[in-house]
C-alpha cells in the first residue's frame, strides 16, 4: 500500500518511516521509489509526504491509481482549523499563515464561544489578549506588559496580532498605535509618551511622540525609568534651555517647571540639582521633599543626588548653650543642633565666627565638667562601652560579641553606619554618645576605650598586648584583630571566642589627608565595608547557634582647622606630641596631626595664659603626665594638613557608641499618666509620666491629648528610665468634676514604630461652689 499526503503548509508531523519531498529536485528520486513499490508489489506500507507545490503537480497522474494501489490524502490548513475551532478562518489568514499556528495543539472546549483568534493569542501570549470589550484600562495593562516583554513574539503570531488589534481599534481607536511587527518598541513608546506627557509638543513631535495617544500608567512608572535613559542626553539639553529661558528661576517657576517633570528620569533630577546648586535660597527641607516624593521611581539611583542636596541646606543657626543646663541638654544641643550646622558650615564654605563661638562654649563646659566624670559610674565617657561589653557577656556567657573600634569615626559618619546596617537589616538596639577621654589623642583615649579606665599611667607596650593582656586579666575568650577578619573561622578555630577585638584605621588615615568634609563617597565605601563586615559576622554567629552583638566605638572624631587658626607659640617646657598608633605598620604609618602639648617637668613650667590653653594636670584629669590643650581651634609648633584631634570641641570628642543585635528587639509598651489637677475655666498644667520599661532608648515623635494643649517637641526617653515633663493644657469648660482625657502617642525604637492609646481622668477643683476647702481659693 502507497500512502501519498499532500502537505504544502507542513501542518502535520511526518511518520518516522516516511519519505519527504520538500524540493522539486527530490522528484526523480521520489518517482523511482514509488514505481519500484508498484512494480514488486511490495507488502511493506510506503508513505509519501510531500511539502512542495511543484512536486504535488508533477506527481499528479498518480491521483489515475485504483486506491487498493495508492491511497492520496491532501491536508488542508482551512478545513483543519474548521474542524478544530467549529468555525471558518478568517479571510485575512491565508492557508499558509493558518498552518504556522498549529492550531491542532491549541486545547480547546466545544462550548467556548470566544473568537478563534483570541483563543489562540490567550493560549500563546497570556489571558492579557483575552478581552471582548477593550477599554482604556486593558490597553494599558497590556501596553505595560509588551513593553516588559523580553523574549521575542513568535512571527507566526504577527498576522494574528494585527488582526485582534484592528478588531480593538474598531472599538477604542487608541490600540491603532500598536503595530504587530514592533510591537514591543511600540508599547515601550507609549509608556515614554505617558511619562513626558507635560513636554513641549514641539519636543514630543521631534522624537516621534506627539501623535501617539496619551495613557495613563502610573502603575507602570518603574518601567519608564529604564525606558527613559536613553533620552537622557536629549532630556537633559530640554531643561537647560528651560531653566535657562526662566533665568532667574524664582521659587515659584521652579515648582512651576518642577511639575511638568516625569520624575522617572535621572537627567532631570541632575538638572533641577543644578540649579538648586547654583541658587542656594531655593533649596529648603519643603522642597527637597518633595524632591524626594516626585522622583522616588529612582529609588537608590537618587539618592546621591538628594543625599548632596541635603548637606546643603542650612540648618537652623543653634543658640549659644545656657551654662546652667544639664549634662543631657549639653550633649543633645551638641549632637542635634551643632554638628548639623558644623556640617552645613565646612560643606559649604561659610565663615566660621558663630560655629567657633560655640564651640569654644561647648570647650569650656568639657573641661570645667569632666574631671568629675571619672569618678561617676554613669558619665557620658567612652569607657562605659567596655562596661557594656561586660553587661553583655553577664546577661549571656554564651553571646558572641564583635568589638569595632574605628579610629577617629566621627559622629556623622556613625549616623551614616547605623544607616547602613539597618540597610543590612542589622538592629542599632542603641545609639549612644561618647565623650573622648582628653585630651582626644589616639595614645590616650583608644586605651581607654579599650580597657574601660583611663589611661592614668604611662604603658609603652602596643594596644594589641594591651587589649589581650586586660581580656586574659577579666577572664574574656578574646581575640585582637587589626583587620576585618571573617568571623567564621575565628570561630572554627576557638568556638568558645567571646569577644572579637577589630582594630580599624582606615578611615582616621583618610581624614588626616583630607581638607574637605569627611562624608565624600571614598568614607561612605569605607563605611559600606564595615557594614558588610559586620552583616557577615552576624551570619557566621547565629549559623553556630549562638547570639550576636556588636559594639561600635571609637577614640575620638575629629577637626579641621579653619584658615585663620593662630598659631600659639610653645610654652616652656613643653614639647609637641606626635601621636600614633601601633597598629599602623612602620613604613605606611600616616603621618598624624594633633594639638596636644605634653610637659615632661612641670615644675618647669611658667604661668600659662587661660584664655590661650586647657591645663589638664594628671590627678584631675587622670593622665600619665600633665597636658596642654590649645583653646578654640589653635594649634603650636606646626599646622596639621587636614582633620586632626587633640582638642575640645564637640567634633573632636563626642563620638558614637552603637550597639547592633541580629534581630530586632521585643517590645514592651510604656507606662504613661497624667498627674495633677486644674481648676475649672483656667488654663494649667499637667505633669506627663512616662517610664521606658525598654533595654533601650525611645524616641516619642508625637504626643496628643483630645484636649486643647501646647504641642509637644519630639522627646527621648532613656532606657530602664522614667522621665516627666509639663503639659500646658487650655481652661476645661465641663460641668464635671473630672476631665477624661485622651491621649495617643507614637514613637520609634530599634523595635520599629509603634503607637499607644490610654486615657486619665484629671480632677477638676470648682472654688466656693464644689470645694469644701475655701482656704484654696487662695493657695
Amino acid at each position: 500500500m502507497i500512502t501519498i499526503i499532500a502537505d504544502v503548509h507542513s501542518c502535520e508531523a511526518a511518520p518516522a518511516d516516511a519519505l519527504i519531498g520538500t524540493s522539486f529536485t527530490e522528484y526523480v528520486p521520489l518517482r523511482q521509489q514509488i514505481q519500484r513499490a508498484l512494480t514488486t508489489r511490495s507488502q511493506q506500507a510506503l508513505v509519501v509526504v510531500i511539502r512542495h507545490a511543484t512536486l504535488v503537480h508533477w506527481l499528479a497522474d498518480l491521483r489515475q491509481y485504483p486506491s487498493s494501489h495508492i491511497v492520496w490524502r491532501t491536508v488542508d490548513p482551512l478545513h483543519q482549523f474548521l474542524e478544530h475551532f467549529g468555525t471558518p478562518p478568517p479571510p485575512e489568514l491565508s492557508p499558509a499563515m493558518i498552518a504556522a499556528l498549529n492550531v491542532d495543539t491549541i486545547r480547546t472546549t466545544p462550548t467556548d464561544p470566544t473568537p478563534p483568534i483570541t483563543q489562540i493569542l490567550r493560549r500563546r501570549l497570556g489571558p492579557l489578549w483575552d478581552c471582548a470589550e477593550p477599554c482604556a484600562s486593558h490597553f494599558t495593562d497590556l501596553v505595560g506588559a509588551l513593553a516588559a516583554r523580553t523574549e521575542p513574539i513568535p512571527p507566526e503570531l504577527l498576522p494574528v496580532i494585527a488582526l485582534q488589534l484592528r478588531q480593538w481599534a474598531a472599538s477604542y481607536p487608541a490600540y491603532a498605535a500598536l503595530r504587530a511587527d514592533p510591537l514591543v518598541a511600540d508599547s515601550q513608546r507609549l509608556l515614554v509618551r505617558w511619562a513626558l506627557r507635560n513636554y513641549a509638543t514641539a519636543w514630543l513631535e521631534a522624537h516621534g511622540l506627539a501623535h501617539l495617544p496619551c495613557i495613563d500608567a502610573p502603575a507602570h512608572a518603574a518601567q519608564c525609568v529604564e525606558l527613559l535613559a536613553p533620552y537622557a542626553p536629549d532630556i537633559t539639553t530640554y531643561w537647560q534651555r528651560a531653566f535657562a529661558h526662566h533665568a532667574p528661576v524664582s521659587s515659584a517657576m521652579l515648582d512651576t517647571l518642577c511639575t511638568q517633570m516625569s520624575g522617572m528620569s535621572m537627567a532631570e533630577l541632575a538638572s533641577v540639582a543644578g540649579v538648586l546648586e547654583r541658587t542656594p535660597a531655593l533649596l529648603t527641607p519643603a522642597r527637597l521633599t518633595a524632591l524626594r516624593e516626585q522622583f522616588r521611581w529612582l529609588k537608590h539611583a537618587a539618592h546621591p543626588i538628594l543625599n548632596r542636596l541635603h548637606t546643603q541646606i542650612a540648618p537652623e543657626r543653634p543658640a549659644l548653650p545656657d551654662p546652667t543646663w544639664t549634662v543631657a541638654q549639653w550633649l543633645d544641643w551638641a549632637t542635634t543642633a551643632y554638628m548639623p550646622y558644623f556640617a552645613w558650615v565646612i560643606r559649604t564654605h561659610q565663615p566660621r565666627d558663630h560655629q567657633q563661638a560655640c564651640a569654644l562654649a561647648f570647650s569650656d563646659w568639657l573641661a570645667a565638667h569632666y574631671p568629675q566624670w571619672l569618678f561617676q559610674p554613669d558619665a557620658p565617657l567612652l569607657t562605659r562601652q567596655y562596661t557594656q561589653l561586660r553587661d553583655i557577656l553577664a546577661d549571656d556567657p554564651q553571646a558572641c560579641v564583635v568589638w569595632l573600634i574605628v579610629d577617629g569615626l566621627t559622629w556623622w559618619q556613625g549616623q551614616r553606619l547605623s544607616e547602613l546596617c539597618g540597610a543590612h537589616d542589622l538592629h542599632v538596639l542603641t545609639h549612644a554618645i561618647g565623650v573622648a577621654a582628653l585630651p582626644s589623642i589616639t595614645t590616650i583615649s583608644k586605651r581607654a576605650l579599650i580597657t574601660g579606665m583611663p589611661a592614668a599611667t604611662a604603658d609603652a607596650r602596643p594596644l594589641v598586648q594591651i587589649a589581650q593582656e586586660y581580656g586574659t586579666r577579666s577572664g574574656l575568650a578574646l581575640h585582637v584583630y587589626r583587620e576585618l577578619t571573617p568571623l567564621a573561622s575565628i570561630l572554627e578555630r576557638d568556638p568558645t571566642a567571646q569577644v572579637v577585638l577589630v582594630l580599624y584605621n582606615m578611615l582616621d588615615t583618610i581624614a588626616h589627608k583630607q581638607t574637605q568634609f569627611t562624608d565624600d563617597s571614598g568614607i561612605q565605601g569605607y563605611l559600606q565595608q564595615l557594614a558588610t563586615y559586620l552583616d557577615d559576622s552576624r551570619w557566621a554567629c547565629v549559623q553556630s547557634g549562638r547570639s550576636y552583638h556588636a559594639l561600635i566605638g571609637s577614640d575620638h572624631g575629629s577637626t579641621l582647622l579653619p584658615a585663620d587658626a593662630p598659631a600659639l607659640p610653645l610654652p616652656p617646657a613643653s614639647r609637641w606630641v606626635e601621636d600614633h598608633d601601633d597598629s599602623d605598620t612602620p613604613q605606611h604609618s600616616p603621618a598624624r596631626g594633633n594639638r596636644a602639648v605634653v610637659v615632661p617637668q612641670p615644675a618647669q613650667l611658667h604661668a600659662l595664659d587661660p584664655t590661650q590653653w586647657y591645663r589638664l594636670d594628671p590627678q584631675r584629669y587622670q593622665l600619665p603626665q600633665l597636658y596642654l590643650v590649645p583653646r578654640g581651634y589653635g594649634y603650636a609648633v606646626r599646622r596639621p594638613s587636614g582633620w586632626t584631634h587633640g582638642g575640645l570641641t564637640p567634633e573632636e570628642v563626642l563620638v558614637p557608641l552603637l550597639h547592633v543585635v541580629a534581630h530586632a528587639p521585643a517590645w514592651r509598651a510604656l507606662d504613661v499618666a497624667l498627674h495633677g489637677q486644674l481648676r475649672a475655666n483656667q488654663a494649667g498644667t499637667l505633669e506627663l509620666e512616662i517610664v521606658n520599661p525598654n533595654p533601650f532608648p525611645v524616641q516619642v515623635q508625637q504626643l496628643t491629648l483630645d484636649t486643647d494643649h501646647a504641642p509637644l517637641a519630639p522627646f527621648a526617653v532613656a532606657a530602664l528610665a522614667k522621665d516627666t515633663f509639663p503639659v500646658a493644657v487650655a481652661p476645661p469648660t465641663t460641668r464635671a468634676d473630672q476631665l477624661h482625657v485622651q491621649w495617643h502617642i507614637t514613637t520609634t525604637s530599634p523595635a520599629g514604630q509603634q503607637t499607644q492609646h490610654g486615657a486619665a481622668d484629671v480632677p477638676i477643683r470648682r472654688l466656693q461652689t464644689t470645694d469644701p476647702d475655701f482656704d484654696a481659693m487662695f493657695s
